[in-house]
């Protein structure tokens, strides 16, 4: 049938090419030939007019000397066109005047000359117009004829395209939905034959609960509706078995704009949608045990572009796979590895690597811009025609963070084993300390009761000797005390008070050479629950180092302040040195930890144990314009006795280190 239709096309094209010739007649024939035609229809048709009216010259005489010539005119015209008409108008011009005997005397002559000239002159014209509407009729309707033909030729070849789809029924149906028109295809498909359901509903096609729930009629009203009706529903065999088709309904209106007929097109795609439900089950299953791996996936193709992102690698780099679908690694990358990065992957998209699996430790940037340490192990492989990357990412941030506090627990371990030793010879100390200072109390007392009074200023400094030995012995008495017991003495004191006493048994005022000492003590503030002479010790050390921090500066200055805060009073001690670095604030209180050229580095780690031993805390600022900010906080008493803030001061330090 193939065939047929190739021949019927050439058969048609033939003939238009014929007819198109036919149509316009010999004289149509392009180029010189066509003239001579003309010039002899033309005198052929003036010839014959004169002997006609050479005939009948004895009946008329003179009278209508140019009617038959008229009539040759409208003959060549008619059959040679403009140029036949005008060569028989000019002989038979000069015919009519002979056969009427013309002179130029007689006015009749010269008019009927003159009008015989006038209505040639019409005749070539009207039939040349003519001429023209009639071959543009004979081409309107051989295009016409070819366009026909055509059209039954293309109806031919889709017949034989839709009767050669698998899978796919084309029917018609009328307005009110019975089956006009039946392909092959439809016939393969339900098991309908063309004899058998032309004239049926639409509705044998539905199954019984479709046609018990008015489905063929809403079918057709939302195509009469919106001009088409697309889904998938199940459809009805011949035999009673059902399949899951593809529908499709589109309304077909007449000029007015009427539904006239519907066209219904069905695709069996049973098979089809339970393969594509087994491949989203397998893909389903897959990304379940994808997603259950704690590490991070991912999967890129020889371009570095990515394909996969799994879950947990979402919630390890903080983005979700849309986003980063179609991305290229390098987006994870950090700068500085970019170039070695962009080096492994053009060799990877060379071959250079084959069939491999390596691991290493390298820095990966999350979605926000933060980098963190990663194991990544990255596999290549060969799928078809197609070099994929699979790399899986271990965030190593937990294990990092693990081992540094491993090795922290280690230096505790061994600063607990160092204080240790500390305390024990502090306790040493502390016993072969005391008898010595006390013999020298004693020895100073017996000078200065016999020293003569007519003396003052020796036995004043005797009398300031005396209480700095005996000061030496409660800090010695007490530090035994702590360090056997880890108990401590507090009252309540005024800490202004305090403060100002520190100042002079400290003699700080004396030492401070050309600096500054500045106090803001808040008179709200009021009384504290310290160890009276522990957090002297604290206030003196404290000044003493923000002394010593800004020697060598030209205005040595030094604060000290004191304001409520809450239940605590927090004590300020700052100075205009040149700070601290930050690698030694990591681990300012920290025992045998100092940036100075001597000492132990003990001071500030017994600082910290003085505060915090007395309910309150110690911490380190960087002061905004240069310098330190050293602070300590201790618990108020709101002006209780001793014995009444004794029952509540558990309650007053609660909540202290969860601020």
């Amino acid at each position: 049938m193939a065939s047929e239709a190739k021949r019927r096309r050439w058969g048609a094209q033939s003939h238009g090419d014929v007819s198109s010739w036919r149509g316009f007649g010999l004289w149509q024939i392009p180029g010189p030939l066509r003239l001579a035609p003309r010039i002899i229809l033309a005198l052929c048709c003036v010839a014959v007019a004169s002997l006609l009216r050479l005939v009948l010259d004895d009946l008329l005489g003179s009278n209508m000397p140019y009617l038959l010539f008229a009539v040759a005119i409208l003959v060549s015209v008619i059959w040679g066109g403009t140029a036949a008409g005008i060569c028989a108008w000019v002989p038979s011009q000069l015919l009519g005047a002979m056969f009427a005997r013309f002179t130029t005397a007689d006015l009749d002559n010269v008019i009927d000359a003159i009008m015989f000239a006038v209505v040639s002159i019409a005749i070539i014209t009207v039939s040349q117009k003519m001429n023209a509407l009639r071959q543009d009729a004979q081409r309107s309707e051989q295009e016409a004829h070819r366009r026909r033909e055509q059209a039954e030729l293309a109806n031919e070849e889709l017949n034989l395209l839709i009767d050669g789809a698998r899978g796919y029924a084309f029917n018609l149906l009328e307005a009110k939905g019975c089956i006009t028109i039946w392909n092959g295809g439809a016939e393969r498909l339900t098991g309908w034959r063309e004899q058998d359901i032309i004239g049926r509903h639409v509705e044998i096609l539905y199954p019984p609960t479709a046609r018990a729930d008015h489905a063929p009629e809403r079918d057709l009203d939302e195509a009469r509706t919106s001009g088409k009706m697309e889904g998938e529903a199940w459809r009805l065999r011949s035999d009673g078995t059902e399949f899951l088709a593809h529908v499709t309904i589109t309304a077909l209106h007449d000029a007015e704009g009427r539904v006239t007929c519907f066209g219904q097109i069905l695709h069996d795609i049973t098979h089809e949608r339970a393969a594509a439900n087994e491949l989203r089950s397998h893909a389903a299953h897959l990304r379940s045990i994808l997603s259950a791996v704690p590490t991070g996936m991912l999967v890129a193709d020889e371009t570095g572009q990515i394909q996969f992102f799994s879950a947990a690698a979402e919630q390890m780099f903080g983005v979700s796979s849309a986003q980063v679908i179609g991305m290229n690694v390098t987006a994870f990358v950090p700068a500085i590895f970019r170039d070695a990065h962009e080096d492994y992957m053009r060799k990877f998209a060379q071959g250079a690597h084959g069939d491999s699996v390596t691991s290493r430790r390298m820095m990966v940037n999350r979605w926000d811009g933060s980098a963190f340490h990663a194991e990544v192990a990255t596999a290549e492989a060969i799928s078809g025609d197609q070099r994929i990357l699979t790399a899986f990412i271990r965030d190593l941030t937990e294990q990092d963070a693990m081992d540094a506090r491993l090795d922290e627990l280690q230096q505790t371990l061994i600063h607990a084993t160092r204080v240790s030793s500390m305390g024990t010879m502090a306790s040493t100390l502390a016993h072969e300390i005391n008898q010595p200072l006390a013999a020298a109390i004693l020895y100073a007392e017996s000078v200065r009761a016999a020293i003569d009074d007519d003396d003052p200023e020796m036995g004043k400094a005797l009398d300031e000797a005396i209480c700095q030995a005996r000061r030496v012995g409660d800090i010695v008495r007490k530090l035994r005390e702590f360090v056997a017991h880890g108990e401590i003495t507090r009252t309540n004191e005024d800490l202004s008070a305090l403060i100002e006493e520190a100042l002079e048994v400290g003699r700080i005022r004396q030492t401070a050479g050309d600096a500054l000492i500045t106090l803001a003590l808040d008179p709200d503030v009021g009384g504290v629950f310290v160890d009276h002479v522990q957090i002297q010790q604290v206030v003196i050390n404290l000044l003493r180092n923000a002394l010593e921090a800004s020697q060598g500066q030209a205005d040595r200055e030094v604060h000290i302040a004191t304001m409520v805060e809450g239940r605590f009073a927090r004590v300020t001690v700052s100075d205009n040195g040149p700070g601290v670095s930050p690698v030694i604030a990591e681990r300012l209180f920290t025992a045998f930890n100092t940036s100075k050229g001597t000492g132990l580095g003990l001071g500030l780690s017994i600082c910290r144990t003085i505060v915090e031993a007395n309910g309150g805390r110690i911490w380190y600022e960087a002061r905004p314009d240069g310098g330190s900010l050293f602070h300590f906080s201790v618990p108020r008493t709101y002006g209780l006795s001793d014995r009444e803030y004794a029952l509540v001061a558990p309650d007053a330090a609660e909540g202290l280190f969860a601020r």
